[in-house]
């Protein structure tokens, strides 16, 4: 997106600092914007920060870029979450940096947006094309206790052991979440040119669209599968909708001029978690399913995200960058005891509980790639489960 850049006083252009860089190698009274890569595929998430100069008084931070989705509110955390737009080439992001006594300057940087690279499973099928009968197919049973997850740009499987790994979608795709029985799936996909919510058979068969010309993601079933909730961008800013599971009754649940994404339901059907940056930054919010009685939860200057109801709606796990690294963390459902479960010098994120409330599944970009970890509701035991050269992410577990 493109924002207005008012011309400054004191404007500072310095090119994007890779991890392959020494941060050290910057002078002591230079700053910059520094992050985890230069080069991303289009849809992918990294984290930028701004490397301060010396004795800088309370500064705040305001974003902009020309394709790529930043916050552009005025905020106290240096670091931000940046996701690449479908746009490929370079996006040049600026950050303006204004301290207590009204002092601005401008950083600004070049990402390099590259399309995703085409990955050729070990484990095949011969694509299926989408019916044209409104019915639902009947689903091949798959064996039970598998995770669904964002592999590049298609929707794997895998079970809990790490084996059995089988691509379903050879179309674009994302964002899978399972229906209430385990036996369906749905996702959001571009294949017909806008992003829409789709739904399909465990196996991959029996795909259809649920939605049309909504440019939404993130569905998610209700928990009694009569519903799915998602994201929609087709008024410029997300709001969050549902619909019946057959694509009838749409209806719209948050309407403001800010971001409203990446909603789950709670396991009672009651409650909707979902992230906010209507009071400046990311932080997590709770509703009534009719969209009433919005309340915030979370309240820290860095960005909060990606809540994930456990099993028994007692708890919510999230993904957070309030201490300086998206990590992931845990509070009680009405927003108390917020407590820190992993630590890694990478991106830690998309939390998701297992149907048990043993175990949380989890992308972290740890071992120089993002892949599908799995660990113990405290934060013990973390154990890797995917190895691809592509990017995974968005873990779902089957009920």
């Amino acid at each position: 997106m493109n924002h207005s850049r008012p011309l400054l006083l004191a404007f500072l252009a310095l090119a994007l600092l890779s991890t392959a860089c020494d941060p050290a190698a910057l002078q002591p009274d230079t700053g910059g914007i520094v992050a985890s890569k230069s080069t991303l595929n289009t849809q992918e998430e990294i984290t930028l920060t701004v490397r301060l100069p010396a004795s800088v008084p309370s500064p705040s931070f305001r974003w902009s870029a020309d394709h790529g989705k930043v916050p552009t509110d005025w905020i106290a955390s240096p670091s931000i979450t940046y996701k690449a737009s479908n746009a490929t080439g370079a996006d040049i992001v600026q950050v303006m940096m204004r301290d207590q006594n009204g002092n601005t300057t401008i950083y600004t940087a070049t990402l390099n947006i590259i399309a995703a690279p085409t990955w050729t499973p070990t484990v095949t099928r011969t694509p299926t094309s989408t019916p044209t009968a409104t019915s639902t197919p009947t689903a091949t049973p798959i064996p039970s206790k598998r995770i669904a997850f964002n592999c590049a740009y298609a929707i794997c499987v895998v079970n809990i052991d790490g084996s059995g790994q089988a691509q379903l979608t050879f179309d674009v795709a994302a964002d899978p979440a399972w229906s209430p029985d385990g036996n369906q799936l749905v996702f959001d996909s571009t294949r017909d040119g806008v992003s829409d919510i789709y739904a399909m058979n465990a196996d991959g068969s029996g795909v259809r669209k649920l939605t049309s010309g909504m440019n939404a993601a993130h569905p998610i079933w209700s928990p009694d599968g009569a519903r799915v909730l998602f994201e929609s961008r087709r008024d410029s800013d997300a709001e969050l909708y549902v619909i019946n599971n057959d694509g009838s009754r749409q209806s719209q649940l948050t309407k403001n001029s800010t971001d409203d994404f990446s909603a789950a339901w709670s396991p009672d059907g009651k409650l909707i978690a979902f992230t906010s940056n209507r009071d400046g930054n990311d932080e997590i919010y709770v509703m009534n399913v009719d969209g009433s009685n919005q309340t915030r939860l979370t309240n820290s200057q860095a960005q909060d995200g990606f809540p994930a109801w456990s099993p028994d709606g007692k708890r919510i796990v999230f993904a957070s960058d309030r201490d300086a690294n998206r990590e992931i963390y845990v509070m009680n459902a009405n927003g108390f005891g917020q407590t820190r479960l992993t630590d890694s010098p990478a991106i830690d994120d998309h939390p998701q509980w297992s149907p048990d409330g043993q175990r949380i599944a989890f992308r972290s970009a740890r071992d120089g790639n993002d892949e599908i970890y799995v660990m113990k509701t405290d934060g013990s035991g973390q154990s890797r489960l995917t190895s691809n050269s592509v990017s995974d992410s968005a873990p779902a577990w089957q009920p």
